[in-house]
Parts: structure tokens; C-alpha cells; sequence
């Protein structure tokens, strides 16, 4: 399909169908995440991308060129209110003048499929200092059921630079975090706590378990054969990378 030019501005139009927006309000930080397909578009590799968050006054959100955007960006959008309006802008590099934009259609992210509610499997703080350490699963984040004790990935202060999903969003650390993260956590609920698992409960290791399940296409072993509980695990957390295609997008990050 031909790009759309509007004639007489001069400026490409960027089809909501490049433009992948989603929106997540069900735990806190609300995020936004947003990720701009260019390959059928002919602008300058180094014109600049913004995502404006539009309402009574313009937030605009840095997204870099067009030739370094590759990668899903996040923002969090806590205090920007639920009737905004989201647009991509492409500013030429050299006479600041917008020569690209397009109007993002909103996909508000589903609740967790595996997990039975709103809210996420794994979430994400960043908060305090871990004294020396880049990050740690917590047990002491509130869940399902009056749960108390659900896990949580924290990540240091100082390291995530107050924006943890933004710091987990990066295939490079997100490669090296999420599967380990995951290992851990199903260690904990299988082979050291051995919780019986309740398909019809929404308790967060009822989540987790369901989560892995789905993506191993069957239940995890008994327990009593750690040997083979410990496998299933370690498939399964290879099955995950694999299918967020994590070691593709890391290797892709080391060669920017």
C-alpha cells in the first residue's frame, strides 16, 4: 500500500497500523508502550520521533530517530489522564519541522490470561537501594485472594534511574533478567514450598504455574522428582525467551 502523503504540508502520514501502542492502568506505574514500524516509509534515518500525549496541554515523550527506533519503548503515564489522545511525530533533524505524523489507535492491554485477573503475574519496583545489587524477587507484594506475599522483581534506585519498566523494557536486560526471574520463582512455589496447584484458584502461584503450563503445553511433574520438576522448569523458561525471541533482540542491541 502507497504511503499517504498530505500535499500541501508536505508531511507523511504514518498509518495507525505502523504505529503499536499499548496501554496498561491495571497496576502501578501505568505504562505506556509504543513501538513505530518505518520500513515502508522514506524519511531521514535521522529525523526525530516523538510520542505526544495529548489533552489540554502536550507531553512529549522522546522515542530518538527514525534509524535507532527499533526496540519497544515505555513511559509511564501514572498522572496523564485516561482521555488522551496519542500521536507519533517525526521532526526533520535539521529544521526542527514535523514532516511525518500519525494518530495511534489505543490497545489497552489485557488482563493477565494466565493469572485470572487484572493484575500481573511479575511486578515491577524500583523504589529502594538493593546495596550493590541490580536487582532481586521479593516476596512482599499483594496478590489474589488476600495474598500477601506474591512475588515482586525489585530493581535498585540508582540502576533504574526511577523508571523500572523503562529499565526492564531494554532486550539487553530484559534477556538477562526475565528468565532468571522466572527460574527462581517457580523453584520457590514447586520444588521448595511444593504448593499442590489449583487450576481454579486465582492465587499467584496458581498463576504461575498456569503461566508455565501454557507455554509447556502440560502440568509440571511431581514435585517428589526434583530432577524432573527442575527440567521442566528450565524448559520452560527456555520456551519463553524463545518465544519473546529474547537472545535474537540482544544480540540486535549489542550491534547498535
Amino acid at each position: 500500500m502507497p504511503v499517504k502523503t498530505i500535499k500541501f504540508l508536505g508531511r507523511v502520514k504514518i498509518a495507525a497500523r505502523d504505529i503499536h501502542l499499548t496501554v496498561n492502568r491495571t497496576a502501578e506505574p501505568h505504562v505506556v508502550k509504543v513501538k513505530v514500524d518505518f520500513s515502508s516509509y522514506q524519511l531521514p534515518p535521522a529525523s526525530r520521533v516523538f510520542l505526544d500525549l495529548k489533552q489540554m496541554d502536550t507531553v512529549r515523550c522522546n522515542l530518538g530517530t527514525v534509524g535507532t527506533h527499533v526496540y519497544e519503548a515505555t513511559f509511564d503515564i501514572t498522572k496523564i489522564p485516561e482521555n488522551t489522545t496519542y500521536e507519533i511525530v517525526v521532526v526533520d533533524h535539521e529544521s526542527a519541522r514535523k514532516i511525518a505524523d500519525g494518530q495511534a489507535r489505543i490497545q489497552n492491554s489485557p488482563a493477565d490470561p494466565q493469572g485470572g485477573s487484572s493484575s500481573p503475574l511479575l511486578p515491577v519496583d524500583g523504589t529502594v537501594g538493593l546495596d550493590g545489587v541490580i536487582w532481586r524477587i521479593d516476596y512482599d507484594a499483594t496478590g489474589q485472594e488476600g495474598a500477601t506475599d506474591a512475588p515482586v522483581l525489585r530493581i535498585d534506585v540508582e540502576a533504574c534511574q526511577g523508571s523500572p519498566t523503562g529499565f526492564i523494557s531494554k532486550p539487553e536486560l530484559a534477556t538477562l533478567i526475565l528468565p532468571a526471574a522466572m527460574a527462581i520463582i517457580l523453584n520457590k512455589i514447586i520444588l521448595i514450598d511444593e504448593h499442590p496447584y489449583e487450576p481454579s484458584s486465582a492465587r499467584w502461584q496458581n498463576g504461575w504455574i498456569r503461566f508455565a503450563s501454557g507455554i509447556m503445553k502440560a502440568t509440571p511433574p511431581d514435585p517428589k522428582d526434583q530432577e524432573e520438576v527442575s527440567q521442566w522448569i528450565e524448559d520452560a523458561c527456555a520456551k519463553f525467551a524463545n518465544s519473546k525471541s529474547m537472545l535474537t533482540e540482544f544480540i540486535k542491541s549489542q550491534s547498535v
